[in-house]
């Protein structure tokens, strides 16, 4: 079972579900909003598909909301992209 699961809202209406273990991947996450675009991806350690297509969809404003939940603590976290953006 991964450690962190987070639950985006699409500006498409779609939901994007990432599942991930990783410190690196929660680290990008807090790097927004970022100065160096598409670029990033290539920086940054993604290593899956869903890693990369999500941070694609952040990276063009495509993501309107996330839950992040740590299932290891059970903290949860809402971040509302449109406040911070």
């Amino acid at each position: 079972m991964s450690r962190y699961v987070l639950l985006a809202k699409l500006r498409s209406g779609q939901y994007y579900l990432l599942k991930f273990d990783r410190q690196e991947v929660l680290d990008c996450l807090y790097e927004f909003p970022t100065t160096k675009g598409l670029e990033a991806l290539v920086e940054w350690p993604l290593e899956t598909r869903a890693e990369m297509g999500f941070f694609l969809e952040m990276l063009i404003k495509n993501v309107k909301y996330y839950y992040l939940k740590d299932t290891k603590t059970l903290t949860k976290e809402y971040v509302m992209l449109d406040s911070i953006m």
